[in-house]
């Protein structure tokens, strides 16, 4: 797939772009176990069955948190309405906007965002980066069961 790289200018540098962020923290984590095209902004995935969907999202407030907080609580949150309707979680999108493109909290995130994914049989199949306050939207669709 040809992508076309934005970057981001700050104090007349160049800082990485949209897609630098993606292939750095989770192109070389996707599974792509089960993903039939796509994966940027959207995918082609097999279904089989009733499909169940649930969001979570997160905005910074005055302090920003740690990654692995942020992290924690928006899978408790998906998990929680996954459990509730008696679905599995299978395929995830995330939508994060970043203030800056430091690599610091990306890459906090993207470490345990990845690791809950494994842990869950969730695989991570497309999503967005924007530039604004730092704010985290998952989308995560299932098989009820």
């Amino acid at each position: 797939m040809q992508r076309t790289v934005l970057r981001w200018h700050e104090n007349n540098t160049v800082v990485p772009g949209e897609f630098d962020l993606i292939d750095k923290f989770f192109s070389p984590h996707y599974q792509l176990t089960g993903l039939l095209g796509g994966g940027d902004d959207g995918a082609v995935l097999p279904a089989q069955g009733a499909l169940y969907a649930t969001q979570a999202s997160w905005r910074s407030g005055a302090e920003e948190e740690p990654a692995a907080t942020v992290c924690e609580q928006l899978i408790e949150a998906l998990r929680a309405g996954f459990n509730e309707q008696g679905a599995a979680p299978r395929w995830l999108f995330l939508c994060l906007t970043l203030p800056s493109a430091h690599e610091a909290w990306p890459a906090a995130f993207s470490t345990h965002l990845l690791a809950r994914c494994h842990r869950a049989g969730m695989y991570l199949v497309g999503g967005d980066t924007t530039r604004g306050p730092l704010a985290v939207d998952l989308f995560c669709l299932g098989v009820t069961t």
